[in-house]
């Protein structure tokens, strides 16, 4: 029968697992920050909030608890809203479950997310309600790099090497002759490039 650990083994296992709970914090931040910065491109002013809040709740070991908002997004179509919050919402790790869709997310606070296109169609009285934020239109840098890190995903679905199907001086011209505050003609220019290639 084996002897129950001393008191010294025992201290040594509390401080075992108090290191494994600092470290599961640190790297949640860490790889929050991460996600952020590798998936989204623009948005520095938003992604800047949510690290600063994602570097809080780990060092506090998710006691902090920013308070609670509604944020609308507005923006032109095309300019990445709802992209920017599915991939905030995976960098933050935020969840809670939805009867409805019976699917786990996991929340330690609420903000709620909406986006619009055109705010001053808004009823003023939810526009009272919630925190307007408007995003800033995309550099034409930003453009060529959201618009290259589309067309390597095509050329991986069809196992291509970079530029084979879409060269890279395309994605240099693209945005400066399609004027539109997002990408969305000119992620369709790609695709018509992706048929033309089948």
């Amino acid at each position: 029968m084996d002897k129950p650990p001393n008191k010294d083994k025992l201290k040594e296992i509390e401080e075992f697992k108090k290191a494994l709970e600092i470290l599961k914090y640190r790297k949640s931040s860490e790889a929050a920050k991460e996600i952020l910065n590798s998936k989204i491109i623009g948005f520095t002013r938003e992604k800047e909030k949510f690290e600063n809040y994602v570097y809080l709740y780990s060092a506090t070991k998710g006691n902090f608890y920013p308070r609670r908002e509604i944020i609308c997004y507005a923006g032109p179509p095309g300019t990445g809203k709802t992209t920017f919050i599915k991939n905030l919402a995976e960098a933050t790790g935020e969840k809670l479950y939805d009867p409805y869709f019976q699917t786990e997310i996991e929340l330690a606070h609420f903000t709620f997310f909406a986006t619009v296109n055109y705010p001053e169609d808004l009823a003023p009285l939810l526009k009272s309600k919630v925190e307007m934020h408007r995003l800033e239109d995309f550099s034409m840098e930003e453009k060529q790099k959201i618009l290259s890190q589309k067309a390597r995903e095509i050329e991986k679905k069809y196992q291509a090497k970079e530029g084979e199907i879409i060269p890279a001086e395309i994605i240099l011209e693209l945005p400066k002759h399609i004027q539109e505050a997002g990408i969305r003609q000119a992620e369709r220019v790609l695709h018509k490039i992706e048929k033309e290639y089948l």
